[in-house]
C-alpha cells in the first residue's frame, strides 16, 4: 500500500482530468501547441502516446481508473485565448493578470451578463465600460494569485477556462465521441467492444471521509457507492450556483463558518489553539497573500519534517495560524506535522455524473500509524473501487 503523497512541487495548473482523457480517450491527441496570432493552436498527431495506449490497454479488459489527487482538477481548454488563465509572464508588462470580471458575475457567475471586461458587451447588458468593476484599477497580486487561476472562475473573471465535466463522462461512457476537428468518430477506449460497464473510475480526492463514508463516524464500514452519497453535500448544483451545504467543500480564500453536517464538527476559527481543534480540517487561516484556499481536511504526515529549507508548505509563508505547522503546544513553526487537500469539486463531479461506474474515497488517510490494519492508509478506498469491479465481472 502505497503512502499518502507528501510531494508539493510541481505545476499549479494540475489537468488530472484532461491528462486520463489525453492518454485513453482523445482519438487525435496534439503533438505540440503554439499561439498563432494570438490563439492557442495545436497541431500534429502525436504517435507515441497512441502507440503507449496501444501497448497498455487491451481490448478485451475491464479498465480501472485511479485518480489520486490533493487539489482540485484544473483541465484548460486547449485552444483559443483559453491558454490566458495559465499565462504568468507578459514580454512587455513583466507579470500577467486577467481582466477583472463585469460586476455581475459576483452575484451570480451563471449570469447572462456574466463576462470579462476585455469582451464586448453581452447582448441587453449595461454596457461594459459602464460596470463599476470594470472601472476599477487594473488587478495586482492579490487581485490575480497565478496560484490561485483556477479557482472560482467565472465569478472572478468572466470566463471559464477550464474543459466542462462533460467532456470527461462522454469520454468514460460514449462509445463515439468528437476528435480536434469536431467529426464524431470511434472512442478508442471502447476497441474491441469493450463495455462502458467495464470501465470504471476511482477517485482518491479532496473530501472528508464523513461525507462520504457509509459510517460518518467510523471509516471502518468502507465508502458508500455513489448512488448513497449526498451530492448536495459535497458539490451543491454549479448550473444553479448552489453551494455544497458542507461549508467545508466550499472553496475560499477566507475562513469560512459553519459545520460538517455528517458529524456535527464545527469549524474552527484561525485564533483556534491546537492544530486538530476541528479533527477533520485543523481550524481555518488566515491566508495573508491571498493566493491559497482553506483545506478541506488535514491528516498527520508518516514522519513530521523541517521546512526551513523550502522543502515544503511550512517554509517560512503563511505558517502563522496554518494548522499543518501548528505544533503540539500550539505554537507554528517550520516543522510540518501534517498533510492536506483542498476540495476536489471537479474530480467529484465526475464521480457523480459517471454514478456506480465510479468509487470515491478521501485522500486524506485516516490511519497513517497502523499499516495492517483495514483501515490504514488509503485500504478502505481501494475497496471502494474494487467492489465496484467486483460487481462488474463476477
Amino acid at each position: 500500500m502505497i503512502p499518502p503523497p507528501q510531494i508539493v512541487d510541481g505545476c499549479g495548473f494540475e489537468s488530472q482530468l484532461e491528462s486520463i482523457y489525453r492518454f485513453l480517450i482523445d482519438p487525435d491527441p496534439y503533438l505540440s501547441i503554439a499561439v498563432v496570432n494570438g490563439k492557442a493552436t495545436p497541431s500534429g498527431t502525436d504517435t507515441m502516446v497512441l502507440q503507449q495506449r496501444a501497448d497498455f490497454v487491451r481490448p478485451d479488459s475491464a479498465l480501472v481508473i485511479l485518480l489520486i489527487t490533493d487539489e482540485d482538477d484544473c483541465s484548460t481548454r486547449e485552444g483559443g485565448q483559453y491558454y490566458l488563465a495559465n499565462q504568468g509572464t507578459d514580454p512587455n508588462k513583466g507579470t500577467f493578470r486577467l481582466p477583472r470580471a463585469r460586476s455581475e458575475c459576483a452575484k451570480n457567475p451563471n449570469d447572462p451578463c456574466c463576462a470579462s471586461c476585455s469582451q464586448p458587451t453581452p447582448a441587453g447588458c449595461t454596457p461594459t465600460p459602464s460596470s463599476p468593476n470594470c472601472q476599477l484599477p487594473p488587478p495586482t497580486a492579490i487581485d490575480d494569485p497565478i496560484n490561485l487561476r483556477c479557482f472560482d472562475q467565472k465569478r472572478r473573471f468572466g470566463i471559464d477556462f477550464l474543459y466542462p465535466i462533460e467532456r470527461y463522462v462522454k469520454g468514460l461512457s460514449d462509445p463515439m465521441i468528437a476528435d480536434r476537428q469536431g467529426q464524431v468518430v470511434p472512442n478508442p477506449l471502447f476497441t474491441g467492444n469493450r463495455s462502458p460497464n467495464l470501465v470504471i473510475f476511482g477517485g482518491i480526492v479532496g473530501v472528508p471521509w464523513q461525507d462520504v463514508a457509509k459510517d460518518p463516524t467510523s471509516i471502518s464500514t468502507g465508502f458508500a457507492p455513489p448512488s448513497e452519497i449526498d451530492w448536495d453535500l459535497v458539490v451543491g448544483d454549479p448550473t444553479m450556483n448552489v453551494p455544497p451545504t458542507d461549508p467545508l467543500m466550499i472553496g475560499s480564500i477566507d475562513p469560512r463558518t459553519g459545520s460538517n453536517p455528517p458529524s456535527k464538527t464545527q469549524l474552527e476559527p484561525p485564533s483556534a489553539p491546537s492544530a486538530l481543534a476541528n479533527p477533520i480540517n485543523g481550524h481555518e487561516r488566515t491566508i495573508a497573500d491571498r493566493d491559497d484556499l482553506q483545506y478541506v481536511c488535514i491528516y498527520p504526515r508518516q514522519a513530521p519534517k523541517d521546512c526551513a529549507g523550502g522543502a515544503c508548505e511550512c517554509d517560512g509563508k503563511n505558517i502563522a495560524t496554518n494548522p499543518i505547522c501548528q505544533q503540539p503546544d500550539g505554537t507554528y513553526s517550520s516543522v510540518q506535522r501534517f498533510a492536506r487537500a483542498l476540495p476536489g469539486l471537479r474530480e467529484l463531479l465526475l464521480i457523480e455524473a459517471l454514478g456506480d461506474r465510479a468509487a470515491v474515497g478521501s485522500v486524506c488517510a485516516t490511519n497513517v500509524a497502523d499499516l495492517q490494519a483495514p483501515t490504514s492508509l488509503y485500504k478502505p478506498s481501494i475497496d471502494a473501487v474494487l467492489r465496484q469491479v467486483r460487481l462488474r465481472i463476477e
